[in-house]
């Protein structure tokens, strides 16, 4: 230990042994008065003013003095042998007394210090490191010197040029490997070096306050929490401190982004309201709710609005199992691998080895909705401060096993990722708000009554205006509760951003196969109601019969090994009636079109096509067409293992690599996956849910889409097919009446002709634009509101609104040659009947 003045001239009160020996020892003041008996006049003056400050202070202690409770054992051990004691008085500053006291106590000026949080290990060079526990790093001038959290040394070095101190840097001190978390304030190393043995109370000591740049342009900075707010949630009235989002994220969020995050910061903050912390991020696909999601929850990881105090120490992520390795992947996209590690929960890591690991250390633990339920035991023992759910429209039933499981953890926080609040029913609706904000809607009888009931009514055709009136007033009574804890943005946001995207429905004609196998299918179940009744049969196997039959005649004839015994009744007594003689290609008009389709785009090497359909059955002919025809592709559907959908994906969207076709299972992969590396896109088949296609469309015109896309759905006309897509239509108003009341484009279609779904119209071009009424006669013109061929769709004898198609090209046969050619559709126009067909940006 240095000291500044060696003399024991200088030191009359230190034992000549202790001197020699490098100790530096301050005496009580009784003890001081002891020894003053022993020394000259002149040190009995220059003392005996600090003597009489100090029994005065000691007499004005409230408490009794008593050592510290985290004192280190090397300080306790000195203390026992009564060679270090150091009273922590409070001495008032004159000329005199400062000159003493730099004699007998060594000043330390630690303006230059500065302290990090950190964790530590044993030093290993391999690419995952194992860390041991958390402390903080102390940086002064000449040296860092590492502690853990009971204030223990373990390391120090003097190589200072060689430290990057940057957050999430990996640095040496001594034998261990230190990662730097973050910065904190200035910190004065005498409280570590010097830890005080007597002391009287004093002021609470300030919680050091992590170090963030809200001056910054680039800075995103979250609002202040109000007068109410501070009197609910700041009962210790600590400092209102700022939550900023860092430059290094906020700098690559658009404007709708950092709307977003703002938002969901408010909302789990209790900003909105005081009893309600959840949110639902219901934006349009490609939008980027991941990116929000990854700096909201970088941020209450690090800080909040009093004292500083971090809003959140662990966070769960669920999500699909094809999306787990995406989160992964986006995390360290956007974060890095070494300022936020995550526990991602398989096979062979199992949540109780996530609560075994300190939370600073692994605080995000991502699992899918399938290990969730098989471990929700030991996840509902976990303590967690925010729960996200991507595509949260699982949720919408609160009877499944899924949504059990969740409900059982106990978390105030919650966010819901989805791209569409409403798919099928408002019961589902209110299941997703009751999830995030428990109570909020009441139970489901009341919301029943008082809603549901009276807006469902007022969408029906032919309803009286005083009904439609209440309806619309219900919708947005309902979106006043909801909008403060709801943001929906549409495409239109994101636009500007991205290449142009070319959308087409494209309406088939059947291969005469087809056409034998869909009406001897309609005519089997129309004999067995009229001999057996209705109750005999089942409707729903027949209209899926109906569908395989639009797609390929082998879904229909090679059904084997079905469980479903209305279907396979069905497939035998087709096997007897028809056979199969065609070719693969030429036994059904939709493939017709998919074979023209990839031949053309692999003119161009450089074109990747994603070929997307609701049948594995689908997919096999799709494998069977690719080996026909020699191209290379990658498949993924419900089989594919967990672990190999994130190499498939990386794979395809290699632009070095040589595999053109993806196979994509709608129901597997049709949410989430960004696959940003092909341009185009085939929608072979549809479900009855909307937001299931409009998931399955979004996978390739999103951010980091650098080509202009083109997106292709195949419908077959006059078929089941375009009885879905009608359907389809309805469903979508209903969820804009609620998310959306003023939007006026709501879309109607008559209760009659949602029933007849058995109804196959072998020679219409397009039903869908006969419903419309539109008198554009098919020559692909959009026409105005001035124009004299303006669909009028304000009639109230239309059975059909859909101002969106509206705004489309209607192309009938015959076509114009250009508009085939410029969609790669020229060699099939003697298939194709009808085109709907819009370009964005």
């Amino acid at each position: 230990m240095r000291r500044s003045r060696a003399p024991s001239q200088k030191f009359p009160l230190v034992p000549k042994e202790d001197i020699e020996k490098g100790v530096r020892v301050i005496r009580s003041p009784s003890e001081i008065l002891k020894l003053i008996d022993t020394c000259d006049s002149t040190t009995i003056k220059n003392v005996s003013g600090i003597v009489q400050s100090d029994n005065q202070t000691i007499n004005n202690c409230v408490e009794p003095l008593k050592p510290p409770q985290n004192i280190t054992k090397n300080i306790l051990k000195s203390v026992q042998h009564k060679r270090i004691i150091k009273p922590s008085l409070h001495v008032p500053e004159n000329k005199d007394q400062h000159e003493i006291k730099e004699n007998v106590v060594q000043s330390s000026n630690t303006s230059g210090n500065k302290k990090y949080n950190v964790t530590w290990g044993k030093q290993t060079k391999k690419k995952h490191k194992t860390w041991e526990g958390d402390g903080y790093l102390i940086v002064s001038e000449k040296f860092a010197a590492l502690y853990d959290l009971d204030d223990h040394k373990l390391g120090t070095t003097s190589d200072l040029k060689s430290l990057d101190l940057e957050d999430g840097s990996i640095i040496v001190v001594g034998n261990k490997q230190v990662q730097v978390l973050d910065l904190v304030n200035e910190f004065d190393t005498a409280t570590i070096e010097k830890p005080t043995v007597i002391s009287c109370p004093g002021p609470p000591r300030k919680r050091p306050k992590i170090l963030v740049d809200d001056n910054s342009p680039e800075a995103l900075i979250m609002p202040k929490p109000d007068i109410d707010h501070q009197s609910f949630f700041n009962k210790k009235q600590e400092e209102i401190t700022p939550v900023v989002l860092e430059p290094f994220l906020a700098k690559h969020l658009r404007p709708h982004q950092k709307t977003g995050v703002i938002f969901l910061y408010e909302c789990v903050s209790g900003f909105k309201a005081q009893e309600y912390f959840g949110a639902i991020l219901a934006d349009e696909m490609g939008l980027g709710k991941t990116l929000q999601t990854i700096c909201l929850v970088w941020m209450l990881l690090k800080r909040g609005p009093y004292g500083g105090i971090p809003l959140a120490k662990r966070v769960l992520i669920v999500a699909p199992s094809s999306l787990v390795g995406n989160w992964e992947n986006e995390f360290t996209r956007w974060l890095g691998r070494d300022r936020l590690r995550l526990f991602s929960v398989d096979q062979k890591k199992k949540p109780s080895e996530f609560a075994r690991l300190p939370a600073r250390s692994y605080p995000v633990m991502i699992t899918s909705y399938e290990m969730l339920v098989r471990y929700i035991e030991e996840i509902e023992k976990i303590h967690f401060d925010l729960m996200v759910c991507d595509e949260g429209h699982r949720l919408k039933n609160n009877s499944t096993n899924t949504s059990l499981a969740l409900r059982k953890i106990e978390c105030k926080r919650r966010i819901l990722l989805t791209g569409t609040p409403i798919q099928n029913e408002l019961a589902e609706f209110y299941a997703l708000i009751d999830f995030v904000n428990p109570g909020i809607l009441g139970t489901y009888t009341m919301f029943k009554r008082e809603f549901e009931d009276k807006i469902v009514e007022s969408q029906q055709p032919e309803c009286h205006p005083l009904i439609i009136s209440l309806g619309k007033q219900k919708a947005s009574d309902l979106n006043e509760v909801t909008e403060k804890f709801i943001l929906r943005r549409t495409q239109d946001v994101n636009n500007k951003y991205l290449p142009s995207k070319y959308e087409s429905v494209v309406f088939c004609a059947m291969a005469p196969i087809q056409c034998r196998l869909y009406e001897e299918t309609v005519s089997y179940w129309e004999n067995r109601v009229q001999e057996f009744g209705l109750s005999t049969i089942s409707h729903f196997s027949v209209i899926t019969m109906l569908k395989k039959a639009c797609n390929h005649p082998e879904l229909l004839l090679n059904n084997y090994n079905n469980n479903d015994t209305t279907e396979e009744t069905l497939s035998q007594h087709l096997n007897r009636t028809i056979v199969l003689k065609h070719s693969l290609i030429e036994s059904s008009g939709k493939l017709i079109v998919v074979d023209n389709l990839l031949k053309e785009l692999h003119k161009n090497s450089s074109e990747k096509t994603v070929l997307i359909s609701y049948y594995t059955q689908t997919l096999d002919i799709f494998v069977k067409l690719c080996d026909m025809k020699h191209y290379k592709y990658l498949r993924l559907d419900g089989s594919t293992a967990t672990a190999q959908r994130t190499d498939i994906v990386k794979k395809f969207n290699d632009s070095n690599s040589d595999y053109s076709v993806l196979l994509l299972s709608a129901k597997a992969g049709g949410v989430g996956l960004n696959l940003v590396g092909a341009s185009n896109l085939i929608l072979y088949d549809s479900d009855w849910n909307p937001a299931s296609d409009q998931q399955a469309m979004a996978r390739i015109w999103r951010d980091g889409q650098k080509k202009n896309v083109h997106i292709y759905r195949l419908l077959t006309s006059g078929t089941i097919e375009e009885k879905i897509f009608q359907r389809q239509i309805s469903k979508t108003g209903l969820s804009e009446a609620i998310t959306n009341p003023d939007n006026q484009n709501n879309t109607k279609l008559s209760f009659d002709q949602l029933k007849d779904l058995f109804n196959f119209q072998k020679d219409a071009l397009c039903s869908t634009h006969d419903l419309l009424e539109c008198k554009c006669g098919g020559k692909g013109l959009v026409l105005s509101d001035n124009s004299t061929f303006e669909c009028d769709d304000k009639k109230s004898e239309a059975p059909l609104r859909v101002n969106e198609l509206m705004k489309w090209e209607h192309h009938s046969s015959p076509f114009n040659k250009g508009v085939l050619e410029a969609m790669n559709l020229f060699g099939v126009s003697k298939t194709i009947r009808f085109l709907f067909r819009n370009k964005a940006n």
